[in-house]
């Protein structure tokens, strides 16, 4: 008789292959679980009843080289029923996987072709498949890496991330120090040890947000790209420099990572349609809003400002990353803070000597 944990694991593993090869062989199932022939038919006739209920059948095909089984679909006239991953599903995952780099480009066309073996490609429609080919095409064509080689990575993408969750979550207060071995964007890798602090997606990239170890005096919050993380080593009892983690945990993550400073500073500025809609999307955690009419009457709604009136907004954020987004809104938006309009009037002649040469 065997114990329902290795039933249950065997079950998934029967199920993952017919996913992800669409066959399996009977005499493979019966050595590598170390069952009865029996045994097998019954896990077969038990995923049979799964499959069928989402568009499956499971064919019996047997020759010289035994007895295989091989999931196909069936004819169910059902509407509801669908694929387990159908075609826009698959080309909306492969776009979002190659539009968010995170995976090295080797790593990510095999999760793509793996996508493509539980979505049963090989069973679609020729136009079908050439829509997928040309989309995968596409999509690893735009995929871009680091500078440097990613072969000197020792953990995969998948392993770096699980590690760097668990050294940043795993407690809410204290603070776990990691090693990393890093890649910098001129090609040149360094180990860091560093106090993570919280992660962060941003720009198409995924980040871990450190303090490096040393660090008493700054204890300046450093951003690193995961895929630029060749590997991470965790020290369990290693001594930190700070006591509390929520406390840099808890601060606003610096717009497109562009930040040179400890802490946020407070930032006023006005906002006039169409960017008010833009400034509430893009600043959702700390943004402070008093709306106002077009005659400059308070008024209590962003709705009640159209279509000429405005908003005076107040965020606690960094400057360096905000300011790119105030000059994208051009007169949509009036700085009202000195020192980062200095900044945005620095930036803006500096812009403007280059393309008067």
């Amino acid at each position: 008789m065997i114990e329902e944990g290795k039933k249950t694991i065997n079950m998934l593993t029967v199920c993952i292959d017919l996913l992800t090869k669409h066959s399996v062989s009977k005499e493979i199932l019966k050595n590598d679980f170390n069952v009865s022939y029996r045994t097998i038919e019954r896990y077969i006739n038990d995923a049979e009843s799964f499959f069928h209920e989402n568009g499956y059948d499971i064919d019996r095909i047997t020759n010289e080289e035994g007895t295989s089984y091989v999931l196909v679909p069936n004819e169910s006239s059902d509407e509801k029923i669908t694929a387990f991953l159908n075609e826009p599903q698959l080309l909306l995952l492969t776009e979002i996987l190659a539009s968010s780099r995170i995976l090295k480009k080797e790593e990510a066309h095999n999760f793509i072709n793996t996508l493509q073996k539980i979505a049963m490609v090989e069973c679609m429609s020729p136009k079908q498949q050439d829509i997928i080919t040309a989309a995968t095409g596409t999509a690893m064509d735009k995929y871009r890496e680091t500078k440097s080689s990613l072969s000197l990575k020792a953990d995969s993408t998948f392993e770096t991330i699980e590690k760097l969750y668990r050294a940043v979550y795993s407690d809410r207060k204290k603070i776990t120090v990691i090693k990393l071995v890093y890649t910098n964007l001129n090609g040149e890798t360094k180990e860091h040890t560093v106090q993570p602090v919280s992660m962060a997606f941003d720009s198409n990239h995924l980040y871990v947000r450190a303090i490096e170890c040393g660090d008493t005096t700054k204890c300046l919050i450093r951003s690193y790209r995961v895929d630029r993380i060749n590997s991470v080593e965790l020290f369990k009892d290693a001594k930190t420099d700070i006591g509390d983690k929520r406390e840099y945990s808890g601060l606003p993550i610096p717009k497109m990572m562009f930040s040179t400073r400890n802490s946020p500073e407070t930032i006023e500025f006005i906002c006039r349609q169409p960017a008010v809609g833009a400034a509430l999307d893009y600043f959702p955690e700390n943004l402070k809003c008093v709306f106002y009419d077009k005659n400059g009457n308070k008024v209590d709604s962003e709705e009640e400002t159209r279509p000429d009136g405005y908003v005076k907004m107040s965020i606690n954020d960094y400057p360096e990353g905000c300011m790119f987004w105030f000059m994208s809104q051009g007169e949509n938006v009036t700085v009202l803070t000195e020192s980062v309009k200095a900044k945005i009037k620095h930036k803006l002649e500096e812009t403007l000597k280059y393309y008067s040469k």
